[in-house]
């Protein structure tokens, strides 16, 4: 398939991990006893992705007169299979993406095919886009990517992978997660390099690429998503909570998303719970403490344990 991937399984609530450790701080606890008694660089300049020497040699070999004509000639050239692309796919961004010269030369996945066609339609002066999509039945955190040429006002497709002009990698329905133009299409560039560094520990670099990919397609979920992990990771709560709660908006069908929020929900309710307890609040600390284990976020016995703990501590407190 292709190094398109979204939204993967397993992440660990960052956020949720974190508040539940504040929860049984030492100090908390103390006070309640004494009541009771920043490898690889970020690209310094934005990388023209459409711009190929190798390409222009390539695209002489077009034929045709009308932009159909053209289009047909293109897919027919660019083919995986007919000897300019191959299929190499990342191994789940275990190599950074490819420019459209370098994917000519090594092969590539289906985002870089996109938009080595979205480079040929643009030295032929034909307007395109590209469609990301998700193909019923296939795993949930994979998605597949395309480019398209416009023809007599009609959308065409052009999927190197396809078995045929105008036809798809996968003979099935699906779902158009966005529908991109040529410059937001480019944004998968740096949001795969933005993976492919945060994979490598590059948090910083990680980071400046996917801020690049929304800045190029705001409407991106997953590089939000991205950005507000790394964000934590970095400790930086405001901005961390800015990205997930736009992810969630962007995509309300995401649970993994909504779980963020939640998490996120988690962190504010231990803080209020701490505030009230620095306050000799009682009744607001049972309510925060309730609130965390009514949110539906899933703690771990130890976490589940801690805050059940406070919680108690805190009725009793109150009852004296």
């Amino acid at each position: 398939m292709s190094r398109f991937k979204i939204g993967r399984p397993g992440r660990v609530i960052a956020t949720a991990t974190l508040a539940v450790s504040l929860a049984v701080s030492p100090l908390m606890v103390e006070r309640i006893a004494r009541a009771c008694d920043k490898g690889t660089e970020v690209q310094k300049k934005i990388l023209d992705l459409f711009s190929s020497k190798k390409l222009k040699g390539i695209l002489k070999k077009v034929t045709g007169n009308t932009a159909k004509e053209q289009v047909e000639s293109v897919y027919d050239i660019l083919k995986v299979g007919n000897g300019v692309l191959k299929l190499n796919p990342s191994n789940f961004d275990k190599r950074p993406p490819r420019t459209v010269d370098e994917t000519l030369e090594n092969g590539g996945d289906c985002t870089e095919f996109a938009l080595a066609v979205l480079a040929s339609l643009k030295e032929l002066g034909i307007k395109g886009g590209a469609m990301v999509v998700h193909f019923d039945g296939s795993k949930p955190t994979v998605d597949h990517i395309f480019a398209y040429a416009f023809v007599d006002g009609k959308k065409v497709i052009m999927d190197p992978q396809a078995k045929g002009f105008g036809k798809l990698l996968k003979n099935k329905k699906y779902k158009v997660k966005m529908d991109l133009t040529p410059e937001q299409a480019t944004s998968m560039y740096y949001r795969e390099m933005g993976e492919h560094l945060s994979k490598k520990g590059k948090t910083d670099e990680a980071i400046k690429n996917f801020e690049k990919a929304i800045e190029l397609n705001p409407k991106d979920a997953y590089s939000h998503h991205m950005l507000g992990i790394l964000y934590e990771k970095k400790g930086n709560k405001k901005k961390a909570e800015k990205h997930h709660t736009k992810a969630a908006e962007l995509e309300p069908d995401k649970k993994l998303y909504q779980k963020n929020v939640k998490a996120l929900d988690v962190d504010k309710e231990i803080k209020l719970a701490q505030k009230a307890i620095n306050e000799e609040d009682w009744d607001g600390c049972i309510q925060h403490y309730e609130n965390v284990l009514n949110s539906g976020v899933k703690l771990s016995k130890k976490q589940k344990k801690a805050v059940e703990y406070n919680l108690d501590l805190c009725k009793k407190v109150k009852g004296n």
